[in-house]
């Protein structure tokens, strides 16, 4: 850590150089400053931010952008790194691109039925045609969606057969390990070829579960943003998760899922994901 906190003074001293002299006197009383504010940046990087974390960000970008510009910084800038070329922790610009990271990746949460499937898709960027279908835009690419059930099978009735023989033979807790760990490998994959906006479309009720996925984000880069269903009846029961002893509503809430889920996940299997779910946000990780 304190080894990038002296990258970042490296930085500064070079720039420092190479700054025209009609700005030179503005220069020494911002170096303190400047240093104060990119160093812990540097040493935190690559961030992790909620959903409102990125218009304030490139707000401090573009005021500090414009403070190079005045100063002559963003020509020295360009010297600088032309004479740091083998050494990509010093590019102090490609640090600030990666700062304010465009790579996302949407951790969704919900219980089967809730509609957390329909919004992964709109997130990833598929938009719906005349009859409701799901399909790829005619202009730009999708992100990928990658599902513990899907791996399973996409198809609800074989879905529902291959689920059913795992339990008959007591291997669904081991099959079910192997899928979430297939899961994070395809994951981890798209993270390293950076593609971006990158679904991941788990239950993911406890903090447990995402761990794991907001850890593979912060090592690449990737911004991480935690999405529930945005379905009215999601809405209705979401409150009650704060209620969990109230048997009757959550009895409820299970039915209501039950009944909308499409891979025939009982009443009383989606009540105990119900009363396992844990509030999260980012800052618990």
């Amino acid at each position: 850590m304190y080894a990038k906190f002296l990258r970042s003074k490296c930085i500064m001293a070079a720039l420092a150089i190479k700054i025209p002299a009609t700005r030179a006197i503005i220069f020494p009383a911002t170096v303190p400053i400047i240093t104060l504010v990119i160093s812990p940046l540097y040493i935190c990087k690559p961030m992790v931010r909620t959903t409102h974390g990125n218009s304030a960000i490139n707000t401090i970008r573009k005021i500090f952008q414009r403070f190079m510009q005045y100063i002559g910084l963003q020509e020295a800038l360009e010297q600088v790194e032309c004479s740091m070329k083998n050494d990509p922790l010093l590019l102090f610009s490609d640090w600030m691109d990666e700062t304010v990271s465009e790579k996302v990746l949407y951790i969704m949460r919900g219980t089967p039925g809730s509609g957390k499937s329909w919004d992964a898709k709109r997130l990833a960027g598929y938009v719906q045609d005349a009859g409701g279908e799901w399909i790829e835009p005619e202009e730009g690419e999708v992100g990928p969606i990658y599902s513990a059930d899907d791996l399973i099978s996409t198809d609800p009735e074989e879905y529902k057969q291959i689920y059913a023989a795992a339990k008959r033979d007591n291997s669904i807790g081991r099959k079910l390990g192997g899928w979430h760990r297939e899961c994070m490998r395809l994951t981890v994959e798209a993270m390293r070829e950076g593609r971006s906006p990158i679904v991941v479309d788990n239950t993911n009720l406890k903090k447990r579960d995402v761990r794991p996925y907001v850890e593979m984000a912060i090592e690449h880069g990737y911004e991480v943003q935690f999405q529930e269903p945005t379905s009215s009846w999601w809405a209705d029961i979401r409150p009650w998760l704060t209620q969990k002893n109230n048997d009757r509503a959550l009895d409820r809430a299970a039915d209501k899922l039950a009944y909308r889920n499409s891979h025939g996940v009982p009443a009383a299997a989606i009540k105990g994901m119900l009363q396992r779910w844990q509030d999260m946000k980012i800052e618990d990780f």
